[in-house]
């Protein structure tokens, strides 16, 4: 890196709940290990590139007073490819090893979707060098389909054909590119996937439209060989008053309804499923049947301390010479 954007700034690093530096981390030790894992693998940490880079720090009643030394205030590849480089000097300061974009964050929009693909293949090849150089990975990508104009009635759930097909182009690309930068999976958020009034909404149209959409982003995918997950997120009122993705139980009634549950098994293998299956056997008989709680937190936390407080560093498995996973990995690694 030929220019340092934050002159002055350390790395950050763990000195400890006494310390005064303000530029130190005083409870998040990354290297402290919690039942034979570091905090750094179990928290994956991952900078959003929105958040970070692209915030305007606006209000409704005046424009943002996020002024940049770095951004020429342009809409042009050269200074996205100015941002990038930033971004991953604050990434290697801070220590964080992951981030997560929209295509539209990271690439400007242009007059055409030809000529945002092009941006955004040029804006790409910036983000792996820089992965290249500083080992940062790309946890996730997508595409915005919420920001233009051209998608306040939805993008997979739009009314409109045209809509509809760019929104596919663009999310064709979008998981292309995270194909390419060895994004660990893909995220769909549906915040204008939704209405506001019933009153000229047929419903039963719009999720057969937007399962569809899923189904032919499922193909590509497998087209593609890209082997991460596909996640959604769920999200009430943001912005649409009611979003198809309201919460995980909506979600989930959408996904078996329309034959897009998840599948287990690795590419190319469907012996998968069946180990999965005996580990959901397993934690059913070992803790889910044998307990119960007042609330979601507690058995969230309840499963979490199973799987990675016993299960991984210390039950034993017969397959695995008689050792727990964590054993098993150290001895083959």
């Amino acid at each position: 890196m030929s220019t340092e954007y934050f002159p002055g700034i350390p790395k950050i690093t763990f000195e400890g709940p006494k310390s005064k530096n303000p530029f130190a981390f005083k409870h998040y030790n990354p290297n402290e290990l919690v039942e034979g894992k570091s905090m750094r693998d179990h928290l994956r940490f991952a900078a959003a590139y929105w958040h970070v880079m692209r915030n305007p720090l606006a209000d409704p009643f005046g424009g943002g007073t996020a002024l940049m030394p770095w951004d020429d205030g342009s809409n042009s590849v050269a200074n996205a490819q100015k941002r990038v480089r930033v971004f991953f000097e604050f990434l290697e300061k801070i220590d964080i090893d992951y981030y997560c974009f929209h295509d539209r964050d990271v690439a400007p929009e242009l007059d055409t979707l030809a000529e945002s693909h092009a941006a955004l293949d040029a804006v790409a090849g910036t983000l792996a060098e820089e992965q290249q150089r500083t080992g940062k990975k790309l946890l996730w990508g997508t595409a915005c389909l919420f920001a233009h104009p051209r998608y306040a009635q939805g993008g997979a759930t739009s009314p409109s054909l045209p809509v509809y097909t760019y929104a596919a182009a663009q999310v064709k690309k979008a998981m292309s590119v995270t194909k390419e930068l060895g994004g660990g999976g893909y995220v769909f958020w549906g915040g204008r996937e939704g209405y506001s009034s019933l009153w000229n909404t047929d419903m039963k149209h719009e999720l057969d439209q937007l399962a569809a959409f899923f189904h032919m982003a499922v193909a590509w995918k497998k087209e593609i060989g890209f082997d991460g997950p596909f996640w959604i997120e769920p999200k009430p009122r943001e912005p649409s008053t009611h979003q198809y993705d309201s919460d995980s139980a909506a979600c989930l009634n959408f996904l078996r309804e329309y034959g897009l549950q998840s599948s287990m098994s690795g590419k190319g293998n469907c012996y998968d499923n069946a180990v999965v299956e005996t580990f959901f056997k397993t934690i059913k008989a070992e803790l889910i049947w044998r307990r119960t709680w007042e609330t979601r937190r507690q058995a969230e936390t309840a499963i979490f301390q199973y799987i990675n407080g016993f299960y991984n560093p210390r039950r034993r498995h017969s397959a695995l010479g008689g050792k727990s996973p964590l054993a098993f990995e150290r001895q083959v690694a």
